[in-house]
């Protein structure tokens, strides 16, 4: 589908996380919407954290929701001033609600582990990986490592997970320079669930959890690792 960008988000001072998402989605998408095909945008998720998600313990505050956006340059119309003031558009109207020093933004690539369906829940997992770890070792052991552990011991419930892999000079994203914008996680753990799936029994589940955790342990630096629920929608599908 082309590179994907991700871009986490806090609101502005002021605003309430209702406040905040209304505006994201009743103003700011459709001026996505119509500059989409001059900046080459293929799709553009909103991705609404629950209004009442908070920390948990041991983890830092949740951002408020992620923008999700998938560009093809193929695509793209329109000459490069064109071009160029599309984004300026968007730009400026993301700073009356977006805290854009506090939103980090970078490109990643998706790599699917479970494929079953979907659901309309979806927990986002922000990662940071252990101190003692470079990016590529981090990557190599979540997806070689990790993710079968997870697929091995998954509840019917879990419908899909996505690890999104944070491209390796993704600090050098021209995009964090024009915003001032905090460096770039490692990657994203996308979980969707569907509670209508009641899968194995609690107690299975319970007797997995630690495994999980304890594997996480191992390559995640929980305290500087944010996850929450929330809700998707989808703004441009090309």
């Amino acid at each position: 589908m082309g590179q994907k960008l991700t871009f986490l988000l806090r609101r502005r001072p002021g605003l309430s996380r209702e406040e905040f998402q209304r505006t994201w989605r009743e103003q700011h998408a459709p001026l996505v919407a119509e500059r989409a095909e001059r900046i080459g945008c293929v799709r553009y998720v909103q991705v609404h954290t629950d209004l009442d998600a908070e920390a948990r313990p041991g983890r830092p505050e949740p951002f408020d929701g992620v923008a999700e956006l998938w560009f093809d340059p193929a695509r793209r119309t329109g000459t490069s001033d064109q071009r160029a003031q599309a984004g300026r558009d968007l730009l400026d109207d993301e700073r009356r609600f977006i805290d854009l020093e506090a939103s980090p933004l970078w490109m990643s690539e998706e790599r699917p582990v479970i494929e079953r369906g979907s659901g309309p829940r979806r927990l986002t997992y922000v990662l940071t990986r252990r101190a003692e770890l470079t990016r590529p070792v981090f990557q190599r052991y979540w997806w070689e490592t990790h993710g079968p552990l997870v697929t091995r011991h998954a509840p019917e419930r879990l419908r899909r997970y996505v690890q999104v892999h944070t491209v390796l000079d993704a600090e050098d994203f021209p995009g964090r320079r024009t915003r001032n914008a905090p460096p770039p996680y490692d990657g994203l753990a996308l979980l969707w669930y569907d509670d209508a799936y009641p899968g194995r029994s609690p107690e299975a589940d319970a007797a997995a959890r630690p495994l999980i955790q304890e594997d996480e342990a191992r390559f995640i630096d929980w305290s500087r690792s944010p996850l929450w629920m929330g809700v998707e929608h989808v703004i441009v599908e090309r």
